[in-house]
């Protein structure tokens, strides 16, 4: 993990999460779960490269993360609630507060941009920070490769610190 400053000042959690997968031969599964998240600004250009992740709805995806700070869990899910959180698509679980869960980001305001073998998902609108950034609301971006050599589901993570 790591802050990055965008360009009106603000800072903003930034989670790159390499996900191998395969789009499964000519196209993508056809369960519509991508349609439980809504896109910030609906458009079919952003719809069409968010169904090309079909193949990783309900898979829950988890890195940890040891920090100086401490040891987090970090949970991902595609369009679905993460860590059983309504609405969130991406968690952060502090080991030493296992029970308190902060949402880095929410499935409800979702941006998708792709090329040919990659797509960014940004879930925005998480939790707020309590005394710095701003106390504006985290967002998680997430960056993901396509392969098709690889089976669908299987994953790569990485994470490093968070400020």
């Amino acid at each position: 993990m790591k802050v990055v400053n965008s360009r009106n000042g603000g800072s903003f959690l930034v989670w790159t999460l390499t996900v191998q997968l395969v789009l499964c031969g000519s196209g993508v599964y056809a369960t519509n779960s991508t349609k439980n998240c809504k896109l910030a600004y609906e458009s079919p250009s952003e719809r069409k490269v968010l169904n090309r992740l079909e193949p990783l709805a309900h898979k829950n995806f988890t890195v940890v993360s040891n920090t100086a700070d401490g040891n987090y869990t970090y949970v991902f899910q595609l369009c679905g609630d993460a860590a059983g959180i309504p609405g969130a698509g991406a968690v952060q679980v502090e080991d030493k507060k296992p029970t308190s869960k902060t949402v880095i980001g929410s499935y409800n305001s979702t941006r998708a941009i792709g090329g040919s073998d990659w797509v960014m998902l940004i879930y925005e609108k998480g939790d707020a920070y309590d005394a710095h950034c701003s106390k504006e609301m985290r967002k998680a971006i997430f960056m993901i490769s396509c392969n098709r050599k690889i089976d669908c589901g299987e994953a790569g993570g990485g994470a490093g610190g968070q400020r």
